[in-house]
C-alpha cells in the first residue's frame, strides 16, 4: 500500500494519500475503491505510540465507511481520532477528506496485542 501510494502530513494531523497509478489493469476507475486502501489504515493511525507503535500489529476486526458525496481530487486525507483502553481493545475512529472538505467518517475496532502503557 505504502509504495503504491504517495503519503504526506500536514500541521493539521491529516495523512494524505494519493495512488501512484491505476488500480485495476483494465483501466476502469470509480473513486470509491480508491478511498478503501488509505480507510484501512485507521486502526495504525490510532495505536499507542504511533508512529512507533509499541504494539507489532493491530489488526482491525470491522470496517465501516460513511460516505455523503463522491470524491474529489487525487488526494485522500484522513483526521485519526482513537483510543485503546487498558484491555488493549480500542477504536479507530478519522474523518475521510478529500480537496473540498469532509465527504465522511471511517470507524474500526481495533485491538493491540500488547496492552498500552
Amino acid at each position: 500500500m505504502l509504495c503504491a501510494t504517495d503519503v504526506r502530513t500536514d500541521l493539521k494531523g491529516v495523512y494524505w494519500f494519493r495512488w501512484r497509478g491505476a488500480l485495476f489493469e483494465d483501466g476502469w476507475e470509480h473513486w470509491f475503491p480508491r478511498l478503501v486502501g488509505p480507510a484501512d489504515w485507521v486502526g495504525g493511525f490510532v495505536a499507542p505510540g504511533f508512529p512507533t507503535p509499541k504494539t507489532g500489529v493491530w489488526p482491525n476486526t470491522d470496517l465501516t465507511i460513511k460516505i455523503d458525496r463522491p470524491l474529489s481530487g487525487e488526494w485522500i486525507g484522513l483526521r485519526p481520532i482513537g483510543n485503546y483502553r487498558e484491555t488493549g481493545f480500542g477504536l479507530g475512529r478519522s474523518e475521510l477528506i478529500d480537496e473540498n472538505g469532509v465527504l465522511g467518517f471511517v470507524l474500526a475496532s481495533t485491538i493491540s496485542p500488547l496492552r498500552p502503557a
